[in-house]
């Protein structure tokens, strides 16, 4: 018994290197002879389906992956794999079936909820792809793709506030993918046509096409976009004559003043948010600059690696402090609200 066991995981490795390299039908009979030695290994299932699905061989997927889907050992990704076979087979009401089934049986599936958001959006049924969205941050705020698609789904709202802050989590989340890089220039964008530099070098901050009528006592701040409005209005208000010819260098003042302007109110007490809580511990450690300078690469690459290599040590400080402080996304406001 445990020689067959060792061998099927033998038969397991050989078929995730093939599958690694691309040789998805090598890897399909590796693993059909660990599923031989291990019957009630329903992972063997899983990766037979997922290399058919690699080799487009959606039919064969789906009837493998299909006749596991009610063991035990079955997880959410059997959901995921199966829901993705029928969506492309141009069977999508299957599909969300699937994804539906599986968040009933894995509540915390974040992953099935974003999958269900991709199938509505591409069916045009834009807000029911959102709503997939959002159901997928509560069902797990750490889950990365849901920030993903929410901040491109903002990306061209009139109010780039949300689409700013989906962004950033994101990037916090999920680093040095081919997504993350499109965020990281979306973010770019958005900031471009937010933050403007005057030919005298004043900083003009507009966030909203509408602009921001608060009341500058704060008596209005009754809910999180309220507050999030009233500390861009008070972060506006704080950087007025100052001056920089360095568009990095003013997005930076500007995100710096909102922190200091939303703790300063005791917002975070009243609407606790992991992001900006995280932000401020930055603040406090002294790596605010080089965490926003990281954020915003994309926006200057040369200037980036400029400065950086002027402050190596303050870099590297940040690297080093960043890699044991990870951003811990926990329940987050609704920010689709804010718009």
């Amino acid at each position: 018994m445990i020689f067959s066991q060792n061998l099927s995981i033998e038969y397991a490795r050989q078929g995730m290197k093939l599958f690694d390299e691309g040789k998805y039908q090598e890897a399909i009979g590796q693993y059909q002879k660990g599923k031989a030695l291990d019957k009630s290994n329903s992972l063997f299932s899983y990766e037979i389906a997922l290399s058919y699905f690699m080799l487009k061989d959606y039919q064969s997927c789906i009837s493998t992956i299909d006749s596991v889907i009610a063991k035990p050992d079955a997880n959410d990704q059997f959901y995921q794999l199966l829901g993705d076979a029928y969506d492309m087979t141009s069977q999508p009401d299957t599909a969300l079936k699937i994804y539906n089934a599986g968040m009933i049986k894995f509540p915390k599936a974040a992953n099935l909820s974003m999958e269900s958001g991709v199938v509505e959006y591409t069916r045009k049924n834009y807000q029911a792809a959102h709503d997939y969205w959002i159901k997928g941050i509560g069902m797990n705020p750490s889950f990365a793709d849901n920030y993903y698609h929410l901040s491109k789904f903002y990306a061209d709202s009139s109010d780039r506030a949300p689409a700013l802050i989906y962004a950033e989590i994101y990037l916090n989340l999920m680093r040095n993918t081919e997504q993350a890089a499109e965020i990281s220039k979306m973010i770019c964008g958005l900031y471009n046509k937010s933050i403007v530099i005057s030919k005298d070098s004043n900083i003009t901050v507009r966030l909203s096409d509408h602009g921001y009528h608060i009341n500058p006592g704060g008596e209005d701040v009754s809910d999180f976009c309220s507050a999030l409005d009233h500390t861009i209005f008070l972060a506006q208000e704080g950087i007025k004559g100052k001056k920089t010819v360095y568009e990095t260098e003013a997005v930076i003042m500007f995100r710096e003043a909102f922190v200091k302007a939303w703790f300063d109110q005791k917002f975070n007490l009243k609407f606790p948010f992991s992001l900006f809580d995280f932000e401020k511990q930055l603040l406090d450690s002294g790596y605010f600059q080089s965490y926003s300078q990281w954020l915003l690469m994309k926006c200057n690459v040369a200037g980036f690696q400029t400065w950086s290599r002027d402050n190596a040590n303050q870099y590297k400080g940040f690297v080093d402090w960043y890699k044991k402080n990870p951003v811990i996304i926990k329940a987050i406001p609704k920010i689709e609200l804010c718009k």
